[in-house]
Protein backbone atom coordinates (compact mmCIF):
# COMPACT_ATOMS: atom_id res chain seq x y z
CA UNK A 1 0.00 0.00 0.00
CA UNK A 2 1.61 3.48 -0.94
CA UNK A 3 2.76 5.71 2.36
CA UNK A 4 1.86 9.07 2.57
CA UNK A 5 4.11 11.32 1.06
CA UNK A 6 6.32 8.09 0.07
CA UNK A 7 6.82 6.88 -4.25
CA UNK A 8 5.83 3.37 -4.83
CA UNK A 9 8.00 2.29 -7.07
CA UNK A 10 8.70 -1.35 -7.06
CA UNK A 11 9.43 -4.43 -9.52
CA UNK A 12 9.00 -7.94 -9.17
CA UNK A 13 11.96 -10.17 -9.08
CA UNK A 14 10.62 -12.20 -12.27
CA UNK A 15 9.41 -9.17 -14.14
CA UNK A 16 12.50 -7.65 -13.63
CA UNK A 17 14.44 -10.47 -15.18
CA UNK A 18 11.55 -10.32 -18.29
CA UNK A 19 12.19 -6.63 -18.88
CA UNK A 20 15.59 -6.00 -17.95
CA UNK A 21 18.23 -8.65 -17.05
CA UNK A 22 19.29 -8.69 -20.77
CA UNK A 23 21.04 -5.30 -20.23
CA UNK A 24 23.20 -7.22 -17.41
CA UNK A 25 26.45 -8.23 -18.06
CA UNK A 26 27.24 -11.71 -18.75
CA UNK A 27 29.19 -12.73 -15.16
CA UNK A 28 29.52 -16.75 -16.01
CA UNK A 29 28.50 -19.50 -17.38
CA UNK A 30 29.04 -23.31 -16.58
CA UNK A 31 28.13 -27.02 -17.21
CA UNK A 32 28.74 -30.02 -16.63
CA UNK A 33 32.10 -31.83 -17.43
CA UNK A 34 30.18 -35.17 -18.45
CA UNK A 35 27.24 -33.25 -20.37
CA UNK A 36 29.04 -34.26 -24.36
CA UNK A 37 28.56 -37.98 -22.77
CA UNK A 38 25.82 -38.56 -21.04
CA UNK A 39 23.84 -35.69 -23.04
CA UNK A 40 22.10 -34.34 -19.97
CA UNK A 41 23.41 -30.47 -18.97
CA UNK A 42 23.27 -28.83 -16.14
CA UNK A 43 23.69 -25.40 -17.52
CA UNK A 44 24.25 -22.29 -15.48
CA UNK A 45 24.24 -18.63 -16.82
CA UNK A 46 24.78 -15.89 -14.57
CA UNK A 47 24.68 -12.43 -14.52
CA UNK A 48 26.07 -9.26 -12.79
CA UNK A 49 24.48 -6.27 -11.44
CA UNK A 50 26.13 -2.91 -11.11
CA UNK A 51 25.74 -3.42 -7.53
CA UNK A 52 27.91 -6.07 -7.94
CA UNK A 53 25.10 -8.90 -7.36
CA UNK A 54 24.56 -11.60 -9.29
CA UNK A 55 21.13 -12.97 -10.81
CA UNK A 56 21.06 -16.49 -12.65
CA UNK A 57 19.49 -19.26 -13.63
CA UNK A 58 20.26 -23.03 -13.78
CA UNK A 59 18.79 -25.19 -17.50
CA UNK A 60 18.04 -29.04 -16.26
CA UNK A 61 18.74 -29.90 -20.16
CA UNK A 62 17.80 -33.48 -22.18
CA UNK A 63 19.32 -33.75 -25.42
CA UNK A 64 18.03 -36.74 -25.89
CA UNK A 65 14.41 -36.40 -26.18
CA UNK A 66 12.46 -33.42 -23.85
CA UNK A 67 14.25 -30.62 -23.60
CA UNK A 68 14.88 -28.28 -20.88
CA UNK A 69 13.02 -30.33 -18.11
CA UNK A 70 13.54 -28.02 -15.42
CA UNK A 71 14.85 -24.41 -14.59
CA UNK A 72 15.45 -22.37 -11.30
CA UNK A 73 16.42 -19.23 -10.92
CA UNK A 74 18.08 -16.70 -8.00
CA UNK A 75 17.58 -13.27 -8.19
CA UNK A 76 20.14 -9.97 -6.53
CA UNK A 77 22.45 -12.79 -4.65
CA UNK A 78 25.80 -11.59 -3.14
CA UNK A 79 28.41 -13.28 -5.11
CA UNK A 80 29.72 -14.87 -2.17
CA UNK A 81 26.49 -16.43 -1.49
CA UNK A 82 26.29 -17.67 -5.40
CA UNK A 83 29.94 -18.62 -4.57
CA UNK A 84 28.83 -21.22 -1.69
CA UNK A 85 25.92 -22.27 -3.62
CA UNK A 86 28.46 -23.29 -6.79
CA UNK A 87 31.04 -24.80 -4.44
CA UNK A 88 28.16 -27.40 -3.22
CA UNK A 89 27.07 -28.10 -6.51
CA UNK A 90 30.28 -28.46 -8.19
CA UNK A 91 31.15 -31.29 -5.24
CA UNK A 92 27.90 -33.23 -7.19
CA UNK A 93 28.29 -32.08 -10.56
CA UNK A 94 31.83 -31.19 -11.34
CA UNK A 95 31.26 -27.73 -13.24
CA UNK A 96 33.76 -26.52 -15.67
CA UNK A 97 33.51 -22.86 -17.15
CA UNK A 98 32.58 -22.10 -20.90
CA UNK A 99 32.04 -19.37 -23.14
CA UNK A 100 28.05 -17.88 -23.46
CA UNK A 101 27.51 -18.75 -26.76
CA UNK A 102 27.89 -22.60 -26.44
CA UNK A 103 25.73 -22.28 -22.83
CA UNK A 104 22.90 -20.39 -25.52
CA UNK A 105 23.20 -22.98 -27.57
CA UNK A 106 23.55 -26.19 -25.65
CA UNK A 107 19.78 -24.55 -24.44
CA UNK A 108 18.15 -23.69 -27.44
CA UNK A 109 19.25 -26.75 -29.72
CA UNK A 110 17.56 -29.17 -26.55
CA UNK A 111 14.68 -27.19 -26.78
CA UNK A 112 14.45 -26.91 -30.89
CA UNK A 113 14.38 -30.70 -30.85
CA UNK A 114 12.47 -31.32 -28.63
CA UNK A 115 9.82 -29.04 -30.22
CA UNK A 116 10.07 -31.12 -33.28
CA UNK A 117 8.71 -33.90 -31.54
CA UNK A 118 5.69 -31.66 -29.49
CA UNK A 119 7.46 -31.01 -25.88
CA UNK A 120 7.31 -28.09 -24.74
CA UNK A 121 10.42 -26.53 -22.19
CA UNK A 122 9.56 -26.39 -18.17
CA UNK A 123 7.13 -23.18 -17.93
CA UNK A 124 9.59 -21.69 -15.56
CA UNK A 125 12.32 -21.26 -18.60
CA UNK A 126 9.18 -20.18 -20.77
CA UNK A 127 7.54 -17.77 -17.90
CA UNK A 128 11.02 -16.48 -16.64
CA UNK A 129 14.17 -17.72 -17.19
CA UNK A 130 14.51 -17.58 -20.72
CA UNK A 131 15.06 -14.11 -20.27
CA UNK A 132 18.47 -14.70 -18.80
CA UNK A 133 19.42 -15.73 -22.53
CA UNK A 134 20.11 -13.49 -25.18
CA UNK A 135 17.59 -14.03 -27.38
CA UNK A 136 17.99 -16.76 -29.90
CA UNK A 137 18.66 -14.46 -32.72
CA UNK A 138 21.62 -14.88 -35.97
CA UNK A 139 23.36 -12.23 -33.70
CA UNK A 140 24.42 -15.53 -31.52
CA UNK A 141 27.45 -17.76 -32.65
CA UNK A 142 25.94 -21.09 -34.43
CA UNK A 143 27.64 -24.32 -32.57
CA UNK A 144 26.15 -27.59 -33.59
CA UNK A 145 25.24 -29.39 -30.76
CA UNK A 146 24.47 -32.97 -31.40
CA UNK A 147 20.50 -33.87 -29.89
CA UNK A 148 19.30 -37.67 -29.39
CA UNK A 149 21.03 -40.91 -30.30
CA UNK A 150 21.70 -41.40 -33.91
CA UNK A 151 19.41 -38.57 -35.07
CA UNK A 152 16.51 -40.03 -33.37
CA UNK A 153 14.59 -39.41 -30.05
CA UNK A 154 15.68 -41.52 -27.37
CA UNK A 155 13.34 -41.55 -24.25
CA UNK A 156 15.35 -43.06 -20.71
CA UNK A 157 12.88 -43.67 -18.09
CA UNK A 158 14.24 -42.30 -14.92
CA UNK A 159 13.48 -44.36 -11.06
CA UNK A 160 11.18 -41.38 -10.17
CA UNK A 161 9.08 -41.47 -13.79
CA UNK A 162 5.79 -42.69 -13.04
CA UNK A 163 3.87 -45.12 -15.57
CA UNK A 164 1.43 -42.33 -16.64
CA UNK A 165 4.86 -39.70 -17.14
CA UNK A 166 6.32 -42.79 -19.54
CA UNK A 167 2.96 -43.63 -21.45
CA UNK A 168 2.01 -39.71 -21.81
CA UNK A 169 5.55 -39.27 -23.19
CA UNK A 170 5.63 -42.10 -25.77
CA UNK A 171 2.24 -41.61 -26.79
CA UNK A 172 3.62 -38.27 -27.20
CA UNK A 173 6.71 -39.96 -29.54
CA UNK A 174 4.37 -42.45 -31.33
CA UNK A 175 2.74 -39.28 -32.58
CA UNK A 176 5.26 -37.39 -33.94
CA UNK A 177 8.38 -39.69 -34.62
CA UNK A 178 6.03 -42.30 -35.87
CA UNK A 179 6.61 -46.23 -34.20
CA UNK A 180 9.99 -47.41 -34.49
CA UNK A 181 11.91 -44.28 -34.86
CA UNK A 182 12.57 -43.67 -31.00
CA UNK A 183 14.76 -45.10 -28.90
CA UNK A 184 13.18 -45.84 -25.32
CA UNK A 185 14.84 -47.68 -22.60
CA UNK A 186 13.63 -48.84 -19.28
CA UNK A 187 14.10 -47.55 -16.05
CA UNK A 188 17.67 -45.44 -17.25
CA UNK A 189 20.11 -44.68 -14.84
CA UNK A 190 19.60 -41.35 -13.37
CA UNK A 191 21.80 -38.40 -14.37
CA UNK A 192 22.96 -36.31 -11.74
CA UNK A 193 21.72 -32.81 -11.39
CA UNK A 194 21.62 -29.87 -9.16
CA UNK A 195 19.11 -30.83 -7.41
CA UNK A 196 20.38 -34.04 -5.77
CA UNK A 197 23.17 -31.89 -4.00
CA UNK A 198 20.81 -31.60 -1.10
CA UNK A 199 21.65 -27.98 -1.11
CA UNK A 200 18.22 -25.64 -0.17
CA UNK A 201 17.27 -23.63 -3.22
CA UNK A 202 13.70 -21.49 -3.44
CA UNK A 203 13.33 -19.87 -6.47
CA UNK A 204 9.99 -17.55 -4.68
CA UNK A 205 11.94 -16.38 -1.74
CA UNK A 206 12.26 -13.15 -2.07
CA UNK A 207 11.36 -10.70 1.23
CA UNK A 208 11.14 -7.17 0.82
CA UNK A 209 11.34 -4.21 3.24
CA UNK A 210 10.28 -1.45 1.10
CA UNK A 211 12.02 1.14 3.47
CA UNK A 212 15.35 -0.03 2.45
CA UNK A 213 14.14 1.18 -0.93
CA UNK A 214 16.92 4.14 -1.00
CA UNK A 215 19.72 2.18 -0.26
CA UNK A 216 20.18 1.12 -3.39
CA UNK A 217 22.00 2.64 -6.62
CA UNK A 218 19.29 4.32 -9.05
CA UNK A 219 19.96 2.55 -11.79
CA UNK A 220 18.61 -0.72 -9.31
CA UNK A 221 14.95 -0.36 -8.71
CA UNK A 222 14.28 -3.70 -7.20
CA UNK A 223 14.76 -4.49 -3.43
CA UNK A 224 18.33 -6.25 -2.16
CA UNK A 225 16.39 -7.86 0.73
CA UNK A 226 16.48 -11.44 -0.54
CA UNK A 227 15.74 -13.61 2.03
CA UNK A 228 18.75 -16.52 2.42
CA UNK A 229 16.74 -18.98 4.29
CA UNK A 230 16.34 -20.83 1.14
CA UNK A 231 14.03 -23.79 1.78
CA UNK A 232 13.80 -25.93 -1.92
CA UNK A 233 12.23 -29.41 -1.03
CA UNK A 234 14.77 -32.22 -1.58
CA UNK A 235 13.79 -34.29 -4.73
CA UNK A 236 15.88 -37.03 -7.30
CA UNK A 237 14.36 -35.28 -10.22
CA UNK A 238 13.15 -32.02 -11.32
CA UNK A 239 9.87 -33.42 -13.03
CA UNK A 240 6.68 -31.34 -13.07
CA UNK A 241 5.57 -29.90 -9.84
CA UNK A 242 3.08 -32.57 -7.99
CA UNK A 243 1.98 -29.33 -6.26
CA UNK A 244 0.16 -28.09 -9.15
CA UNK A 245 -2.82 -28.25 -9.01
CA UNK A 246 -4.26 -30.17 -12.30
CA UNK A 247 -6.94 -28.72 -14.88
CA UNK A 248 -9.25 -32.17 -13.90
CA UNK A 249 -9.09 -30.64 -10.04
CA UNK A 250 -9.48 -26.93 -11.08
CA UNK A 251 -12.48 -28.12 -12.77
CA UNK A 252 -14.20 -29.44 -9.45
CA UNK A 253 -13.02 -26.82 -6.90
CA UNK A 254 -14.27 -24.13 -9.40
CA UNK A 255 -18.13 -26.08 -9.44
CA UNK A 256 -18.08 -26.26 -5.64
CA UNK A 257 -17.06 -23.26 -4.96
CA UNK A 258 -18.09 -20.90 -7.74
CA UNK A 259 -21.71 -19.93 -6.27
CA UNK A 260 -20.34 -18.46 -2.91
CA UNK A 261 -16.71 -17.53 -3.61
CA UNK A 262 -17.04 -13.71 -2.04
CA UNK A 263 -17.69 -15.76 1.14
CA UNK A 264 -15.37 -18.47 1.13
CA UNK A 265 -12.57 -18.46 4.03
CA UNK A 266 -9.11 -18.25 3.08
CA UNK A 267 -7.64 -21.27 2.76
CA UNK A 268 -11.00 -22.17 0.30
CA UNK A 269 -10.31 -18.47 -1.08
CA UNK A 270 -6.88 -19.37 -1.84
CA UNK A 271 -7.85 -22.80 -4.34
CA UNK A 272 -10.60 -21.12 -5.80
CA UNK A 273 -8.32 -18.32 -6.90
CA UNK A 274 -5.57 -21.22 -7.84
CA UNK A 275 -8.58 -22.91 -9.91
CA UNK A 276 -9.21 -19.41 -11.19
CA UNK A 277 -5.72 -19.18 -12.38
CA UNK A 278 -5.42 -22.98 -14.07
CA UNK A 279 -8.59 -22.63 -15.97
CA UNK A 280 -8.19 -19.60 -16.85
CA UNK A 281 -4.60 -19.41 -18.76
CA UNK A 282 -5.77 -21.72 -21.29
CA UNK A 283 -8.05 -19.07 -22.84
CA UNK A 284 -4.78 -16.75 -23.17
CA UNK A 285 -3.48 -16.11 -26.47
CA UNK A 286 0.04 -15.70 -24.66
CA UNK A 287 1.58 -13.62 -27.58
CA UNK A 288 -0.57 -11.21 -27.61
CA UNK A 289 -0.43 -11.44 -23.97
CA UNK A 290 3.70 -10.70 -23.59
CA UNK A 291 2.83 -7.89 -26.13
CA UNK A 292 0.58 -6.18 -24.10
CA UNK A 293 2.45 -6.96 -20.93
CA UNK A 294 5.35 -5.00 -22.87
CA UNK A 295 3.07 -1.85 -23.71
CA UNK A 296 1.31 -2.06 -20.38
CA UNK A 297 4.28 -2.08 -18.26
CA UNK A 298 6.60 0.25 -20.44
CA UNK A 299 3.20 3.02 -20.18
CA UNK A 300 2.57 2.43 -16.42
CA UNK A 301 6.10 2.32 -14.81
CA UNK A 302 6.18 5.58 -13.49
CA UNK A 303 6.03 7.18 -9.48
CA UNK A 304 2.74 7.39 -7.71
CA UNK A 305 2.76 9.94 -4.74
CA UNK A 306 0.04 9.75 -1.98
CA UNK A 307 0.56 12.92 -0.41
CA UNK A 308 0.82 16.20 -1.67
CA UNK A 309 -0.44 16.88 -5.39
CA UNK A 310 1.95 17.40 -7.96
CA UNK A 311 2.34 20.82 -9.79
CA UNK A 312 1.37 19.73 -12.99
CA UNK A 313 -1.99 17.67 -11.38
CA UNK A 314 -3.63 20.99 -11.05
CA UNK A 315 -4.24 21.35 -14.45
CA UNK A 316 -3.15 25.64 -14.66
CA UNK A 317 0.01 27.21 -14.82
CA UNK A 318 0.62 29.30 -11.45
CA UNK A 319 3.67 31.51 -11.62
CA UNK A 320 3.95 32.44 -8.35
CA UNK A 321 5.44 29.48 -6.84
CA UNK A 322 4.81 30.39 -3.14
CA UNK A 323 0.96 30.68 -4.35
CA UNK A 324 1.62 27.40 -6.48
CA UNK A 325 2.96 25.41 -2.39
CA UNK A 326 -0.07 27.49 -0.66
CA UNK A 327 -2.82 25.61 -3.33
CA UNK A 328 -1.24 21.99 -2.86
CA UNK A 329 -1.12 22.10 0.63
CA UNK A 330 -4.98 22.91 0.52
CA UNK A 331 -6.18 20.37 -1.65
CA UNK A 332 -4.35 18.40 0.67
CA UNK A 333 -5.58 19.45 3.70
CA UNK A 334 -9.42 18.72 2.14
CA UNK A 335 -7.73 15.46 1.16
CA UNK A 336 -6.95 14.59 4.56
CA UNK A 337 -10.82 16.09 5.81
CA UNK A 338 -12.40 13.04 7.44
CA UNK A 339 -15.89 13.56 6.26
CA UNK A 340 -19.03 12.11 4.84
CA UNK A 341 -21.43 15.27 4.71
CA UNK A 342 -21.85 16.36 0.79
CA UNK A 343 -23.12 19.65 1.78
CA UNK A 344 -19.63 19.78 3.59
CA UNK A 345 -17.38 18.59 1.00
CA UNK A 346 -19.27 21.15 -1.82
CA UNK A 347 -18.57 24.14 0.19
CA UNK A 348 -14.76 23.02 1.46
CA UNK A 349 -14.70 22.83 -2.51
CA UNK A 350 -16.01 26.24 -3.21
CA UNK A 351 -14.52 27.82 -1.10
CA UNK A 352 -11.21 26.64 -2.61
CA UNK A 353 -12.39 28.67 -6.09
CA UNK A 354 -13.22 31.43 -4.34
CA UNK A 355 -9.71 31.53 -2.16
CA UNK A 356 -7.95 30.64 -5.49
CA UNK A 357 -9.99 30.71 -8.97
CA UNK A 358 -11.41 27.90 -11.20
CA UNK A 359 -8.69 25.65 -11.22
CA UNK A 360 -9.26 22.49 -12.97
CA UNK A 361 -8.30 20.00 -9.85
CA UNK A 362 -11.06 21.49 -7.85
CA UNK A 363 -13.45 20.53 -10.51
CA UNK A 364 -12.61 17.26 -10.39
CA UNK A 365 -12.55 16.94 -7.13
CA UNK A 366 -16.11 17.71 -7.03
CA UNK A 367 -16.75 15.13 -9.35
CA UNK A 368 -15.24 12.50 -7.57
CA UNK A 369 -16.36 13.78 -3.86
CA UNK A 370 -18.91 15.21 -4.04
CA UNK A 371 -21.67 12.16 -4.28
CA UNK A 372 -24.16 12.61 -7.15
CA UNK A 373 -27.64 10.62 -7.15
CA UNK A 374 -27.72 9.98 -10.87
CA UNK A 375 -24.78 8.47 -13.41
CA UNK A 376 -26.77 11.00 -16.34
CA UNK A 377 -25.90 13.35 -13.63
CA UNK A 378 -22.61 12.57 -13.23
CA UNK A 379 -21.84 12.11 -16.83
CA UNK A 380 -23.54 15.59 -17.76
CA UNK A 381 -21.43 17.29 -15.22
CA UNK A 382 -17.92 15.90 -16.34
CA UNK A 383 -18.82 17.42 -20.06
CA UNK A 384 -19.59 20.39 -18.47
CA UNK A 385 -16.10 20.64 -17.09
CA UNK A 386 -14.80 18.91 -19.89
CA UNK A 387 -16.20 21.87 -21.94
CA UNK A 388 -14.87 24.35 -19.83
CA UNK A 389 -11.04 23.02 -19.46
CA UNK A 390 -10.76 21.21 -22.79
CA UNK A 391 -7.11 20.71 -21.98
CA UNK A 392 -7.53 18.94 -18.51
CA UNK A 393 -6.91 15.34 -19.36
CA UNK A 394 -8.68 14.32 -16.28
CA UNK A 395 -11.59 15.35 -17.59
CA UNK A 396 -11.04 13.36 -21.01
CA UNK A 397 -10.48 10.59 -18.89
CA UNK A 398 -13.70 10.61 -17.30
CA UNK A 399 -16.12 10.92 -20.12
CA UNK A 400 -14.01 8.19 -21.80
CA UNK A 401 -14.68 5.64 -18.94
CA UNK A 402 -18.13 6.38 -18.48
CA UNK A 403 -18.92 5.98 -21.66
CA UNK A 404 -17.32 2.63 -21.89
CA UNK A 405 -20.51 0.86 -22.56
CA UNK A 406 -21.86 2.08 -25.53
CA UNK A 407 -18.12 2.63 -27.27
CA UNK A 408 -17.85 -1.63 -27.03
CA UNK A 409 -20.61 -2.07 -28.00
CA UNK A 410 -19.63 0.10 -31.70
CA UNK A 411 -15.82 -1.80 -31.01
CA UNK A 412 -15.36 -4.64 -28.53
CA UNK A 413 -11.58 -3.69 -29.10
CA UNK A 414 -11.13 0.10 -28.70
CA UNK A 415 -8.17 0.51 -28.07
CA UNK A 416 -6.96 2.00 -24.40
CA UNK A 417 -5.21 5.08 -25.24
CA UNK A 418 -1.83 5.26 -23.21
CA UNK A 419 -0.95 7.10 -20.14
CA UNK A 420 1.44 9.17 -21.20
CA UNK A 421 -0.93 10.34 -24.10
CA UNK A 422 -3.06 11.61 -22.06
CA UNK A 423 0.08 13.31 -19.62
CA UNK A 424 2.91 14.20 -22.22
CA UNK A 425 6.18 14.33 -20.32
CA UNK A 426 4.80 13.00 -16.85
CA UNK A 427 7.32 10.71 -14.98
CA UNK A 428 5.15 11.67 -11.47
CA UNK A 429 1.54 11.01 -10.31
CA UNK A 430 -0.84 11.63 -7.71
CA UNK A 431 -2.80 8.57 -6.96
CA UNK A 432 -6.27 10.50 -7.93
CA UNK A 433 -4.72 10.67 -11.25
CA UNK A 434 -3.54 7.06 -11.27
CA UNK A 435 -7.23 5.69 -9.89
CA UNK A 436 -8.88 7.50 -12.67
CA UNK A 437 -6.70 6.34 -15.26
CA UNK A 438 -6.87 2.85 -13.95
CA UNK A 439 -10.02 2.59 -13.70
CA UNK A 440 -10.83 3.94 -17.25
CA UNK A 441 -8.29 1.53 -18.57
CA UNK A 442 -9.79 -1.86 -16.63
CA UNK A 443 -13.14 -1.46 -17.82
CA UNK A 444 -12.07 -1.11 -21.60
CA UNK A 445 -9.95 -4.40 -20.65
CA UNK A 446 -12.18 -5.68 -18.76
CA UNK A 447 -15.69 -5.31 -20.72
CA UNK A 448 -13.47 -6.28 -23.96
CA UNK A 449 -13.40 -9.50 -26.02
CA UNK A 450 -9.69 -9.62 -25.63
CA UNK A 451 -9.06 -11.88 -21.80
CA UNK A 452 -5.51 -11.05 -22.92
CA UNK A 453 -5.13 -8.05 -22.71
CA UNK A 454 -7.27 -7.79 -19.55
CA UNK A 455 -4.89 -10.92 -17.73
CA UNK A 456 -1.77 -8.10 -19.04
CA UNK A 457 -3.03 -5.37 -17.51
CA UNK A 458 -4.38 -6.52 -14.15
CA UNK A 459 -0.65 -8.10 -13.98
CA UNK A 460 1.42 -5.54 -14.90
CA UNK A 461 -0.23 -3.52 -12.20
CA UNK A 462 0.47 -6.57 -9.44
CA UNK A 463 4.22 -6.54 -10.50
CA UNK A 464 5.11 -2.60 -10.43
CA UNK A 465 3.19 -3.11 -6.77
CA UNK A 466 0.25 -0.31 -7.46
CA UNK A 467 -1.38 0.56 -4.35
CA UNK A 468 -4.70 -1.21 -2.66
CA UNK A 469 -6.48 2.06 -3.22
CA UNK A 470 -5.88 0.78 -6.79
CA UNK A 471 -5.81 -2.90 -7.21
CA UNK A 472 -8.58 -3.81 -4.80
CA UNK A 473 -10.58 -2.12 -7.63
CA UNK A 474 -8.99 -4.41 -10.38
CA UNK A 475 -8.73 -7.11 -8.47
CA UNK A 476 -12.72 -7.89 -8.33
CA UNK A 477 -13.41 -7.07 -11.35
CA UNK A 478 -11.36 -8.54 -13.27
CA UNK A 479 -12.09 -12.13 -11.22
CA UNK A 480 -15.32 -11.40 -11.94
CA UNK A 481 -14.80 -11.49 -15.49
CA UNK A 482 -12.52 -14.80 -15.54
CA UNK A 483 -15.33 -16.07 -14.10
CA UNK A 484 -17.51 -15.28 -16.49
CA UNK A 485 -15.01 -16.39 -19.14
CA UNK A 486 -14.38 -19.70 -17.22
CA UNK A 487 -17.86 -20.51 -17.17
CA UNK A 488 -18.48 -19.87 -20.84
CA UNK A 489 -15.80 -21.91 -21.82
CA UNK A 490 -16.95 -24.85 -19.63
CA UNK A 491 -20.57 -24.49 -20.85
CA UNK A 492 -21.89 -23.66 -17.31
CA UNK A 493 -25.30 -21.17 -17.17
CA UNK A 494 -24.49 -17.49 -16.69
Amino acid sequence: MAKKNKIVQMQSPENYIRTRARNLEIFECMVDESWEDVKMANVIVARKHTNGNITYAIYLVDLLCLGVKNSLYAFNESEGSYRERMKSWHEVNNFKKIEYALAHNIVYAAVEFAEDFGFKPHKTFTDVTQYLLEEDTDAIELIDIECGMDGKPAYFQGPNDNQTTVNRILKQLETTAGKGNFNFTIEGEKMPDFASSGDDFDEDDEDYDEDDEDDFDEEEDFEDDFDEEDDLDEEDDFGEDENLMGYDEAILIFKENEPAFENLEMDKLELFLQALHVLFQPLINQDLYKQYYKDFYEDLEIMIVSGKMPYKALGMQISDKAMRNEIINSIDNFLNEDTEDNEKTLKMLQDLKSQYGDIPIFSFLEIIYVKINEVKDVKEKIKEYENKFPDYPLFKISSLMYSYSSILKQNPEAGIIPLHTFFPNRSRFHIIEMQEYIMYASFFAAYGTDLSRMLALHDVLVDLDYPNEILGFVFPLVTGQKIIAIKASLGMPD
